[in-house]
């Protein structure tokens, strides 16, 4: 009964999504569906996964309901910006350092880990990464400083803003090459090949917003159908591709499945473990900390204010603890967006933290339909970002998160006139 409840939420906002945009990669669409697997997938509970109880599934429901409901109330509130007098463009200049700054530590970062190993092997540097702490890499503060507040954010935000500048304004050769070194670099100091996995995921949702953007303003129909196929053959390859990857090893099916299955058993263990209510600081976690961890460093406080010190112990707990959710299924992390919502507020907090959410990721995806420069789009892929990751955690609770939505609005672009704009921005993009 869960189950058919929890679809009739989801399929109920696909087609009103479907109706008032055309088209179900909105935010509300995207949401219901991952939502509709993830449940569907849980109730099988397959590999032998623990039953997850009614209670958590309803409250997941409710979280549905809100973020629809939000998603509805965010339509008559977005309006469409008076280019002519307010304009975001970007800082060419100050992208550009940052970026190459960026290169520099991550070089440096491979450089140590290269000393160590004496190879530069993937497989090698994660296994590297698990199991060595940065600071045994990295003796000075600062350095370790920069990497976690600037080259970190830097890294991961830079691709979002060349795809958005690609598809909006144009962009030139040097910003690619630049981008394009430091995502290398970082792979290899990393070991972690998720960068260029989002990187191919932005690339495939601003196509597709784009092309959404040509069917509400009737643009080029032609091109519209040259585009529709040459997506369709990309998705069959991938999907091939994947398909044939993933046939080699029956076990990447079950590490896939148990992803896509735990999060609302998950959020039900956890949510046990929530005895006090936290009143955003669980859901803003990442904010948070961006503020307080330099005031801690500067007065030089052994702990963070105890409060916060509390919920940011618990909100790591759910990463470094490791829980049975099944029969010879440990796992950890996956508490999904609501568990979050749920610690700061309880059953109120489901419902009024997805609605807030709701409110924000449409708000997000309605002023690129309405304005189409490359700052919303570059807002509009961080959003997409968190609702495909929503099944994992909240991203506002990453400090990683909230420097790039803090370097977006405040470093990489600016505001003022369009006619005082034009000439700051002509460097990084070309028509």
């Amino acid at each position: 009964m869960e189950l058919l409840f929890i679809s009739l939420v989801c399929l109920t906002s696909i087609i009103l999504t479907s109706y008032f945009n055309r088209t179900i990669l909105t935010p509300l669409g995207v949401f219901a569906i991952l939502w509709m697997i993830i449940s569907l997938f849980s109730y099988i509970h397959l590999y032998g996964l623990y039953e997850t109880e009614t209670r958590s599934y309803l409250l997941i429901a409710l979280g549905l309901f809100g973020f629809s409901l939000g998603c509805g109330i965010a339509r008559p509130i977005t309006v469409k910006r008076n280019a002519n007098t307010h304009s975001y463009h970007i800082r060419t200049e100050i992208v550009e350092i940052l970026i190459c700054l960026s290169i520099l530590f991550y070089a440096y970062l491979l450089y140590r880990i290269y000393i160590d190993l004496g190879s530069i092997d993937l497989y090698s540097i994660q296994r590297y990464n698990r199991t060595m702490d940065i600071e045994s890499l990295i003796s000075s503060s600062s350095i370790r400083l920069f990497g976690s507040f600037i080259a970190g954010p830097v890294s991961s935000l830079a691709p979002i803003v060349v795809i958005a500048l690609f598809f909006t304004e144009g962009i030139n050769s040097r910003s690619i090459v630049e981008t394009a070194l430091l995502l290398t670099i970082k792979m290899l100091a990393t070991g972690s090949r998720s960068t260029l996995l989002f990187l191919f995921m932005y690339g495939i949702i601003a196509y597709n917003i784009n092309k959404n953007v040509e069917k509400v303003y009737k643009v080029k129909r032609i091109k519209k159908g040259i585009s529709l196929k040459l997506l369709a053959v990309l998705v069959l390859g991938i999907v091939l591709f994947v398909a044939m990857t993933l046939s080699r090893n029956m076990q990447v099916w079950r590490s896939l499945y148990l992803d896509l299955a735990i999060p609302p058993i998950m959020f039900q263990k956890w949510s046990d473990s929530v005895t006090d209510y936290s009143f955003g600081q669980a859901s803003l976690g990442g904010f948070f900390f961006i503020i307080l961890y330099p005031v801690q460093l500067l007065l030089r406080l052994p702990l963070m204010p105890l409060g916060f010190q509390e919920v940011y112990d618990l909100v790591n707990s759910t990463v470094s603890d490791w829980i049975i959710v099944g029969s010879g299924v440990p796992a950890n992390a996956y508490v999904s967006l609501f568990w979050y919502f749920y610690a700061d507020l309880g059953v109120f907090g489901v419902f009024l933290g997805s609605l807030l959410f709701g409110m924000w990721c449409n708000w997000c995806y309605l002023s690129y339909l309405n304005n189409k420069g490359s700052f919303e789009l570059s807002l509009c892929l961080l959003m997409f970002s968190t609702i495909v990751l929503s099944f994992v955690r909240l991203q506002f609770t990453l400090p990683n998160y909230a420097l790039m939505i803090v370097l977006l609005v405040f470093v990489f672009y600016g505001r003022g006139s369009k006619q005082g704009n034009t000439s700051s921005s002509r460097q990084l993009t070309t028509r």
